[in-house]
């Protein structure tokens, strides 16, 4: 599973129309698909589901207060599901990459750059430093992953939620 993106903003200004439409894109638009195969998997006998979701599900920030809340649901979700298919073989785990080097970030670099009053290359530089790694994800770093979590050599996970953020995350999980 794989949805569009939420729209970040300022809290007190974002319409509920907006929070409940990007909840609908991306929250609904995985439950959707989840159940559309589901009781196929169920009859075949099991089945892969990944949900790529997203690090501000476990790293909340004022600016993307409607895309955490969505994604920490998914979160819940993918654990849930995990434990609903258990029984019949369906394996449900969660990616949830931080910023990864695609066109949506080099627009989003390029629009807070601008807000910001600086070079886009300056901007990026800066937003990249934050990252112990020092740099944000390649596409391959999360696709990688997503490859092993749908594979026969990833039969025993289940439920688990693996953050791709290149040591971003301040937090310990169990």
């Amino acid at each position: 599973n794989n949805a569009g993106a939420i729209r970040g903003g300022d809290f007190l200004t974002i319409p509920d129309a907006q929070w409940a439409g990007d909840w609908s894109l991306k929250l609904l638009g995985y439950v959707r698909m989840a159940r559309a195969v589901f009781p196929r998997m169920q009859a075949q006998g099991g089945g892969r589901i990944c949900n790529v979701i997203g690090a501000a599900g476990r790293n909340p920030t004022p600016g993307y207060l409607p895309g955490g809340v969505a994604n920490a649901g998914l979160i819940n979700f993918t654990k849930g599901l995990a434990d609903l298919g258990a029984p019949s073989n369906i394996l449900v785990t969660a990616v949830s990459p931080a910023a990864t080097a695609t066109p949506r970030w080099d627009m989003l670099m390029v629009q807070q750059a601008r807000a910001a009053g600086k070079p886009p290359d300056v901007f990026r530089a800066e937003a990249e430093k934050a990252y112990p790694l020092k740099r944000i994800a390649r596409p391959e770093d999360v696709a990688d992953l997503v490859c092993f979590l749908v594979s026969a050599r990833a039969s025993f996970l289940t439920g688990i939620c693996v953050t791709v953020d290149g040591g971003a995350t301040r937090g310990v999980y169990p």
